[in-house]
């Protein structure tokens, strides 16, 4: 697919646009944008596609997937479980395939509706980011790269398909975040993913310290 901040026609997936990029970690806050620009924002426990707003509600923590292997932290307050989290695996780089669990600002993490009675008609599962920790399987969000480049980049297109489900994450007509099933592998070209179904990730640029002049 078409990178939309890169200029000069490349895509997502040229030879220099991948060289240039520099890989997402773990541990990194992010913005998740749909491929018609709208931001991943969380509202209450609602997840929905919304236009940029520069506001909290509009990041989020990439967390490895521990699968029970981090202590329950459910009443801890929020810079506790983004350290319980993170802490052990920070830095380390996002590489197509893993499985990781994003933390929203309301200190909870995204995951899919559970049992057969939660599902729409269309098979589609609502996602929500009402769980308290991460470690659980609804949770864990496989990422998949829409590129060549074998890391997550800064910056390009990828993936969110639930481990639980194999259901990838997109957006029904009112913006509401959704998990659908893959289409039929006959419709599918390349990847195997649709188009609409890509987000682009980008990093949250650190504002620069500046340094105090000596006197």
């Amino acid at each position: 697919g078409t990178n939309p901040n890169a200029g000069g026609g490349l895509t997502a997936s040229s030879p220099a646009l991948l060289e240039k990029a520099r890989p997402i970690r773990l541990g990194e806050t992010v913005h998740l944008l749909t491929t018609s620009g709208k931001y991943l924002e969380v509202s209450g426990d609602d997840i929905q596609a919304r236009n940029r707003s520069g506001l909290q509600q509009q990041r989020f923590v990439v967390c490895p997937y521990l699968n029970s292997q981090v202590p329950d932290m459910a009443e801890e307050p929020f810079p506790k479980r983004k350290l319980a989290n993170t802490a052990t695996f920070k830095g380390m780089v996002v590489r197509d395939g893993d499985a990781i669990c994003l933390m929203a600002s309301n200190g909870y993490f995204l995951g899919i509706t559970q049992g057969e009675e939660e599902a729409e008609p269309s098979g589609r599962r609502v996602v929500k980011a009402d769980f308290p920790v991460g470690s659980v399987p609804p949770c864990a969000m496989v990422m998949r790269t829409a590129s060549r480049s074998k890391e997550v980049l800064d910056g390009h297109g990828v993936f969110l398909q639930s481990l639980a489900s194999a259901q990838l994450l997109c957006f029904d007509d009112a913006f509401a975040a959704k998990m659908e099933p893959k289409q039929p592998p006959g419709e599918l070209r390349q990847i195997g993913f649709q188009e609409e179904q890509q987000l682009i990730i980008q990093a949250l640029r650190r504002p620069r310290r500046r340094k105090a002049n000596s006197i």
